[in-house]
């Protein structure tokens, strides 16, 4: 069965830079494994991600309880889809990085080396069919890749390797991944769009590392549905310190959009937070249908919520403090 490279495209690194030096020639170019640093395991789910949906708690749940944590939750449960989906691709492209070493490494630096539509395939074999098959690849399929546009850059520069892939498929109009990185794998850069006759998504994904050892990541995500003109814009930041093994520093904004019987609705989401060995809190802000709620959670040193505060229109409301 032949399969189209599809999904959002993979974050690289790549030995050397520029022009390949002699004793570079040896080393085989090389893609990471990882994309991001591990999730804080207070915000892990299971769950999907639905802005709106979830929200409308505040109408169904008598309590009140959670709403902003389980909001979060869900958000960073969706943005750990996206990045599996991301290193899943990475083991794909992984079998067709030597092919692109030998067709562009005679290309200068800063200069683009155009790889025509279908030229990179490779068939599913034994060791990779167990990753993938739950994910319907089965053993001896062909995964086709489109055109794809490879570019070195210098050392001085903040990435050394950029590739752009174009896919175009039947029931896609244009979808188009760009992805740079440095040789250290330190400053990685992703941006995915894709567009159907139905909607519109752009993905974003900033990750560095920075020299003491800090790890950045920010993610964006903003979907727009043609037909009802529905959006859903999502932005998440986490920082991870070097000074705790579990010392986080989170903040995220989510806002949709949506019509019901012609009738426009918004619904906003942000937070802000600290999670450590020590324990934590997130601070979180809300609105659906002119309701706004402010809670605060707080953790005790093993993740466990020990105290949530919660108010609906800042009444009786003191929670920042």
């Amino acid at each position: 069965m032949l399969i189209r490279f599809i999904g959002l495209m993979a974050i690289f690194a790549i030995f050397g830079c520029g022009m390949m030096a002699k004793d570079d020639e040896s080393k085989k170019l090389s893609v990471p494994q990882k994309i991001s640093m591990e999730m804080p395991k207070e915000l892990k789910s299971d769950s999907k991600k639905s802005s709106t949906r979830n929200l409308k708690k505040i109408e169904e749940d008598d309590n009140n309880s959670s709403l902003g944590y389980t909001e979060l939750k869900e958000d960073v449960a969706q943005s750990e889809d996206m990045i599996a989906d991301l290193e899943l691709n990475l083991l794909f492209v992984n079998q067709v990085i030597e092919d692109i070493d030998t067709i562009c490494k005679t290309v200068e630096i800063g200069e683009i080396c155009t790889i025509d539509e279908d030229v990179l395939s490779f068939e599913i074999d034994e060791n990779l069919s167990k990753k993938v098959a739950d994910l319907g690849y089965l053993l001896g399929d062909t995964i086709i890749f489109g055109k794809t546009e490879f570019i070195r850059y210098s050392k001085k520069d903040t990435y050394q390797y950029e590739i752009k892939m174009d896919n175009n498929f039947v029931d896609v109009l244009s979808s188009t991944e760009t992805i740079k990185w440095s040789k250290d794998e330190h400053q990685i850069y992703s941006w995915f769009e894709q567009e159907t006759i139905n909607d519109r998504q752009q993905i974003e994904i900033d990750y560095n590392i920075s020299s003491t050892g800090e790890k950045i990541m920010q993610m964006e995500d903003n979907y727009f549905k043609k037909s009802t003109k529905e959006s859903d814009n999502f932005a998440l930041t986490i920082i991870k310190k070097t000074d705790d093994p579990r010392h986080y520093e989170i903040s995220s904004k989510s806002n949709a959009v949506e019509y019901i019987d012609t009738k426009e609705e918004k619904s906003y989401f942000s937070s802000t937070g600290e999670l450590s060995s020590h324990g934590g809190y997130l601070l979180f802000y809300g609105e659906f249908k002119g309701d706004k709620f402010t809670e605060r959670e707080i953790f005790d040193n093993r993740g466990e919520q020990v105290e949530t505060l919660f108010c609906m229109n800042n009444i009786d409301c003191d929670i920042e403090n």
